[in-house]
């Protein structure tokens, strides 16, 4: 407190963030979002002291041993682990007993560390009140199977749950598809008809001529939207600002390796362009 009062940050060590995409660079182009995610923890690991630099697991004749020797030589104690492709959801084998770790979302299971991740149940129950408070009541869920799989199908227990609840709700089956090419889609949409749709990138359902366009959508996922839209952010900047305080206090309090019960933080989406979601009833539901 006494170094931020003098307006500087003393610099106390550098945090290791580790990727694992396909190339090195692939973390960044995935999405956007993973940009944010960095900038964030760099911007927080500045104020308070940290230099925070990226690691590429995959990176040729950096094995394991080679990995744990240039970290202990840097005296980089703490590791954030970004999320990771779905398909390559364990982690190499590693010795982790000397490093704080922080892994970021749910695509890492093996091995369990502490974790932060955005409040997947929340968003999904924000949305839902949104276009409840707009007159929709036949409001359809659509999502990515595996997608849904990795975040231990939070979004679809809370849509589930607040069909239940809802006063005035009418109960449609959500759709958890393979891809965006699902041949289930369309008579889902006709068979269900939906007056509004949240799913993750309802721009890729109109570009596939799923939806009509301007039918009411929102995204669990503007923060890769090409355009403007209703929806929810996951808010990845304040996520890689939240992850940098908690690896830091992993490290404060000498807790390291793999724990044996991993606690999980959940940050709050927000809510966006409210006024793009028109009210029910001034366009037609899905045919």
């Amino acid at each position: 407190m006494a170094t931020r009062r003098r307006g500087r940050a003393r610099f106390q060590a550098t945090l290791a963030f580790f990727t694992g995409h396909a190339t090195r660079e692939g973390w960044r182009r995935f999405t956007p979002a993973y940009g944010e995610l960095f900038a964030g923890a760099r911007s927080r690991a500045r104020e308070i002291g940290y230099a925070i630099e990226d690691f590429w697991l995959h990176e040729p004749r950096l094995g394991p041993e080679r990995l744990k020797q240039i970290l202990k030589t840097r005296g980089i104690h703490g590791i954030i682990v970004a999320p990771m492709p779905i398909k390559d959801a364990v982690l190499p084998e590693f010795d982790w007993t000397a490093f704080s770790v922080l892994a970021v979302g749910y695509s890492v299971r093996t091995p369990e560390f502490h974790r932060i991740s955005h409040d997947y149940f929340h968003g999904m129950k924000m949305a839902l009140a949104h276009c409840r408070a707009k007159g929709y009541r036949r409001i359809g869920l659509f999502l990515d199977r595996h997608v849904s799989s990795v975040t231990f199908d939070l979004w679809h227990a809370a849509y589930l749950a607040e069909q239940r609840a809802a006063p005035g709700a009418e109960r449609i089956e959500p759709l958890l598809a393979e891809d965006l090419d699902d041949p289930a889609i369309v008579p889902w949409l006709r068979d269900e008809r939906p007056d509004c749709l949240v799913c993750l990138d309802p721009w890729r359902l109109e570009e596939l001529g799923h939806l009509p366009k301007g039918f009411p959508a929102v995204s669990l996922n503007i923060d890769e939207a090409p355009r403007p839209m209703p929806g929810v952010s996951r808010d990845f900047e304040v996520i890689g600002e939240a992850a940098v305080d908690r690896v830091v206090s992993l490290m404060q309090h000498n807790q390291r390796g793999i724990p044996p019960r991993p606690q999980t933080i959940l940050i709050e989406g927000l809510w966006a362009n409210e006024e793009l979601l028109r009210s029910a009833g001034r366009r037609p539901a899905a045919s």
